[in-house]
């Protein structure tokens, strides 16, 4: 135990006292979370050393397609052979057919199509490779310029992302709890789900009281052993 001043008065007052003798301030209340904010900030400041032992000066970027990226390669090379195969037929084999001119037209319109998709499809995947690289070459000057604010950012990021975690987590059990049936006699949370073998058992032991028993109830209390 030991004599603290009261924040609110200014008086004398003991850490264990619940309330201030003198103006009522709730001094155990406040010692509990000033106790909470010690050891937030305890952890705080472990999480920022732990992650700034892990940051490290970025590999100089290179150009290179990541592996969405080559499949969209592949798919534009595989769409410009169909384009490729449908002009040859036009040419070549076409010519056969009686209504040559409709087949051509189809034949070329096909050949259009999918040798425009494949040139967007390729176009696009060293678009999308070069952008990265840009991103990724301003990272690295920029840590190369000044690696310690590189390195503050990166653990400022870091840190922001965890508290969004805990927050998230936090409202997904604040939900998850909101939905918790509790027992309407007692308020327990101790509940068992009546399931259909403890109906028909119910209604092959006591007839037709046993179902009534539990007929259009979902919940069993183990604490008072009501249904509902």
């Amino acid at each position: 135990m030991a004599i603290i001043q009261c924040p609110e008065c200014g008086k004398e007052v003991s850490d264990k006292a619940g309330n201030c003798p003198h103006c009522g301030f709730g001094v155990k209340q406040y010692m509990e979370d000033e106790e909470k904010k010690r050891k937030k900030q305890k952890e705080l400041e472990y999480k920022i050393e732990k992650y700034q032992m892990e940051v490290t000066m970025p590999v100089p970027p290179a150009k290179r397609f990541s592996e969405h990226e080559e499949w969209q390669i592949f798919c534009g090379f595989v769409s410009a052979v169909i384009s490729v195969g449908a002009v040859i037929f036009i040419l070549i084999v076409s010519k056969e057919y009686s209504d040559f001119a409709s087949t051509a037209a189809f034949e070329l319109i096909l050949g259009i199509v999918f040798g425009g998709v494949g040139i967007a499809l390729i176009k696009s995947a060293f678009n999308s490779r070069d952008e990265r690289f840009r991103r990724e070459q301003a990272v690295y000057s920029e840590a190369k310029a000044n690696f310690e604010a590189y390195k503050k950012q990166l653990v400022s990021d870091k840190i922001a992302h965890d508290e969004f975690l805990e927050k998230y987590k936090s409202a997904n059990k604040i939900r998850a709890q909101a939905h918790i049936p509790k027992c309407p006699i007692c308020g327990s949370t101790n509940l068992k789900k009546i399931s259909i073998f403890a109906w028909a058992f119910n209604t092959a032991l006591f007839g037709e009281i046993g179902a009534l028993n539990v007929a259009g109830k979902t919940w069993k209390c183990k604490n008072c052993d009501s249904r509902f």
